[in-house]
């Protein structure tokens, strides 16, 4: 067994059993039980549709919510010899992640039926009911953070988005050169950090791209 680097929150270790190698993810905070069952459903969903994802073996919470996965060997995308074609691979493998059709929007469970009461039924009401656009809107208002007319804008950018009428769709949140594994060949063999999937319009990340380039 030996210590991995992590993100900012999760330990997480490497450990080699005969010829298995496992990485195992650890966290303190009890909440984050949900997060590693989004992350694995998340996961299970991309790979039921041909992506390449490392298999969640286990999520549990004794003594603290861990996630048990297959270890891909490889060189994290930061580290990529051609980093333009693995960015050219991550926007294929986004479209693709894009085209798995889901069932409600939101950042809740994926596809667990106990928690389907929880799905908002529109992209707007995703919206204003979990991410409180409108809120933090006149919050940055508020506080001289964006200029009048600017904020006419947003509103008006808001209120269009919370007009979409297409079905919802999986949604990776953060994908990025660090959170891909690439082979000797600069393929990527795993899409990894699913903690902030969620169930989306299609349209968001056409959105999302433009506004932040």
């Amino acid at each position: 067994m030996r210590r991995r680097g992590g993100g900012l929150t999760n330990f997480v270790y490497q450990v080699d059993v005969a010829d298995q190698s496992l990485i195992v993810r650890i966290n303190a905070a009890p909440e984050k039980l949900r997060t590693f069952k989004r992350e694995q459903q998340g996961m299970n969903l991309a790979r039921d549709a041909g992506l390449p994802d490392p298999q969640v073996l286990h999520v549990g919470a004794d003594p603290h919510p861990f996630m048990v996965l297959d270890n891909v060997r490889g060189a994290v995308g930061t580290h990529a010899y051609n980093r333009i074609t693995t960015v050219h691979q991550m926007g294929e493998l986004t479209a693709r992640i894009h085209q798995i059709q889901t069932q409600g929007f939101g950042p809740t469970a994926l596809d667990a039926a106990p928690l389907r009461g929880t799905r908002r039924h529109s992209w707007g009401a995703h919206l204003e009911g979990d991410l409180h656009a409108s809120e933090r809107l006149a919050a940055l208002e508020r506080l001289g953070m964006l200029l009048p007319v600017n904020a006419e804008r947003m509103r008006r950018t808001l209120a269009y988005m919370c007009t979409w009428r297409r079905n919802p769709v999986l949604h990776h949140g953060d994908m990025r050169l660090k959170n891909v594994i690439v082979d000797h060949e600069g393929k990527i063999v795993a899409v990894l950090d699913w903690e902030t999937a969620r169930r989306a319009s299609p349209h968001y990340g056409i959105c999302r791209s433009r506004c932040t380039i």
